[in-house]
């Protein structure tokens, strides 16, 4: 099952990978920190918790995305949507999670200084431990 493949452990108030992630569209590098899906807790009855085992993949590329931006935002929600229904998400919220991010999700998609230096952190981290193949993950020229 696709879990498995997700390898991850807490991180402060979120979680880290520890092993670098493919599927289809990505491939997310590992110590990539990641906070699962952003759903507000009045909504957990109705849509579940940040990091039901179902939102987990699609919440990790989708936050990659965000991050990286090798795609466009409507691009980057779509391959969300993807990925909640390949984990048995009901349509329904599927579509639900998709549309909020696509409404909302603007102040996430812009990548602010603390971002940026995450981001330059982790392309250190990856070079120091032998990457040199950044392109895999995403990462455009301007980036690296």
């Amino acid at each position: 099952m696709w879990e498995d493949k997700i390898v991850f452990e807490p991180y402060r108030d979120k979680y880290i990978l520890l092993e670098d992630y493919q599927d289809e569209t990505i491939t997310v590098p590992r110590g990539f920190i990641f906070n699962g899906c952003s759903i507000p807790s009045l909504f957990y009855m109705l849509i579940g918790t940040p990091f039901d085992p179902r939102f987990i993949r699609g919440a990790l590329v989708h936050d990659w995305l965000y991050t990286i931006h090798c795609y466009d935002k409507e691009k980057a929600d779509n391959i969300f949507y993807i990925n909640l229904r390949s984990s048995k998400v009901a349509r329904w919220k599927a579509k639900l999670m998709k549309n909020a991010v696509a409404m909302f999700g603007g102040i996430s998609w812009k990548n602010n200084k603390q971002d940026l230096k995450e981001l330059a952190k982790l392309k250190n981290e990856l070079i120091k431990s032998g990457e040199k193949d950044l392109e895999k993950y995403g990462w455009k020229n301007e980036l690296l």
